[in-house]
């Protein structure tokens, strides 16, 4: 089985060499994942107009994909081959670290307004990566094979971008609340 891109026609072709065989073909592919967030934070006013935060914050992550695929003669009908498996199981896990600061105003009673900061939260992150693969004949050869880079261990950065972020409201006869926020990466 392979697959290639098909640049004329904008699309992945997927071919294999039993199409039309008496070949029984099935995949399987799980993915989980999550990304999680621990914070520290501190916050104070100065005389009910002026709040002032920050915040520490310990970003982690993982992700993981297990891809099965196999391939069965059921009627016998492909010569010199009876089965063959394939599964690989492909992780990624890591952290990193931000903080965050941002004040809040009041000059008068109905109007606020204020401004935040994060700063870039480079991860560290690293890949493992196993994979395997066997193969039986009609005669009834078993083969079996590992990929020569189980359990290799990528470590690499991803750093996000600087986020800054203002906001401004009025309140409108204690009933009504006109806001405004713009962001920026």
């Amino acid at each position: 089985v392979f697959s290639y891109y098909d640049t004329i026609n904008g699309q992945t072709v997927y071919h294999s060499e039993l199409e039309g065989g008496g070949a029984y073909q099935h995949a399987y592919i799980e993915e989980s994942g999550s990304m999680n967030e621990f914070v520290m934070s501190l916050a104070g006013n100065y005389n009910d107009k002026l709040y002032l935060g920050m915040t520490f914050a310990y970003q982690f992550l993982k992700y993981s994909q297990y891809y099965y695929y196999d391939e069965k003669d059921r009627d016998g009908s492909v010569d010199y081959f009876n089965s063959m498996a394939f599964d690989r199981y492909f992780i990624t896990r890591g952290g990193g670290v931000n903080m965050k600061f941002g004040f809040l105003y009041r000059p008068i009673h109905w109007m606020r307004f204020g401004a935040s900061v994060q700063t870039p939260t480079t991860l560290v992150l690293s890949d493992e990566y196993s994979a395997s693969m066997s193969v039986t004949s009609d005669a009834g050869d078993y083969f079996y094979s590992e990929a020569d880079q189980i359990g290799v261990v990528d470590e690499y950065k991803v750093v996000t971008p600087l986020k800054l972020k203002t906001d401004i409201s009025f309140t409108i006869n204690k009933m009504i609340i006109l806001a405004a926020s713009y962001q920026m990466l």
